[in-house]
């Protein structure tokens, strides 16, 4: 298998919508294109809220033959479960589960106690038979995972400085430290993100993310994103990978 690393981390991308959480339910449908070779995946966002909990699932299937043949017809879902706290949503367990040729797997972080220790479970199928099992407590602490993060950032970035960068512990992030940062790029830098994300709409904005992962060449997997005023993501790209080019993700439908 060609481990086409862009695509594992599209569920993450594609997650950006920042929606008041007032909302019970919110669907969201993205394009994502990468370099000459136009569409390959498709992703869809569910978010169902109630008054104590919530619930995120996310979906992403690779779109068309080469991209179905290079990623063995890859299939991901995402669910991040857990409570609403102080307006926050504080993840309990995320839950990742994943099948490509003959081999499917599930990665499950679960949050326990007041010291928001995380515990991962990691299974791996081939041909139906389990290969491997492994259970540890990661090094970090966070009450945050990939798709709760987002939804969670208009409350943690008040400030938005320009030039500020800000840092971030989030479940299933950087394997090591779980490390995310988030800068607001100054103005001066505005130009160079209009030539790659297109010029700002009205009460739009430019951010970026980094994830600290070697994605397809890209040195630390960042990712440059436009979103509007609820801050919903109309559009991101990750630059600069190897052979084809830029993915780029696209927001084609909300509900």
């Amino acid at each position: 298998m060609v481990h086409w690393h862009p695509l594992r981390f599209l569920i993450l991308f594609c997650s950006l919508f920042w929606v008041s959480l007032q909302a019970k339910t919110l669907h969201a449908h993205y394009r994502v294109e990468y370099g000459i070779l136009g569409k390959v995946a498709d992703v869809n966002v569910t978010l169902n809220r109630t008054k104590s909990g919530y619930t995120i699932e996310a979906y992403v299937a690779a779109y068309g033959s080469l991209a179905k043949m290079v990623t063995e017809n890859l299939h991901e879902h995402h669910i991040s479960k857990g409570s609403i706290k102080h307006h926050l949503l504080v993840t309990d367990t995320y839950t990742m589960h994943k099948t490509y040729g003959v081999y499917k797997s599930q990665t499950t972080y679960i949050r326990k106690g007041r010291y928001n220790r995380v515990y991962k479970r990691y299974k791996r199928w081939k041909h139906n038979r389990l290969e491997l099992s492994q259970n540890y407590r990661l090094n970090y602490r966070a009450s945050d995972d990939l798709l709760s993060f987002f939804l969670n950032l208009p409350s943690k970035l008040k400030e938005k400085k320009p030039g500020a960068s800000y840092h971030f512990r989030v479940i299933g992030a950087d394997r090591k430290a779980g490390l995310v940062t988030v800068r607001i790029p100054l103005k001066r830098e505005h130009r160079a993100y209009e030539r790659l994300l297109g010029k700002l709409q009205k009460q739009e904005r430019y951010i970026k993310v980094i994830m600290y992962r070697k994605l397809y060449g890209s040195k630390q997997g960042e990712l440059e994103v436009r979103i509007d005023q609820t801050g919903i993501v109309r559009y991101a790209v990750l630059e600069d990978l190897l052979f084809f080019g830029d993915v780029r993700i696209i927001l084609e439908k909300l509900w």
